[in-house]
């Protein structure tokens, strides 16, 4: 259950990370956009090479939040077939119905099959 409790802890700090994150681009996207009124090539080359970076550690980011996810909803199960009933649910759920797991499943869980 120590495992179980700490990839809990796990998922709420990348997810806090994340919107933190977020927040940042957003100041310094804003910032951008209305500070220059006429950008150079290299300025919109830097800008779009920064964007494309951070959409990658996003997406990282959700990646890693996933694998976490995954191995909690092992635990889960692991737990209820040794209790023979269900007294942990909420990330088996979340994975079945979350968009994000069904695309993280398609394109990195299968790889090396």
């Amino acid at each position: 259950m120590k495992e179980y409790e700490t990839l809990r802890q796990e998922i709420i700090q990348r997810i806090n990370h994340r919107f933190q994150f977020v927040a940042i681009l957003g100041g310094v996207g804003g910032f951008v956009l209305f500070r220059t009124t006429h950008m150079s090539y290299w300025q919109a080359s830097i800008v779009a090479i920064a964007s494309i970076i951070a959409v990658n550690v996003w997406f990282l980011s959700g990646n890693s939040i996933a694998a976490c996810s995954r191995r909690i909803s092992e635990i889960e199960n692991e737990v209820n077939t040794f209790a023979g009933q269900k007294l942990l649910q909420w990330e088996t759920m979340r994975i079945q119905q979350s968009i994000f797991h069904k695309i993280h499943k398609k394109f990195w869980c299968n790889k090396g099959q």
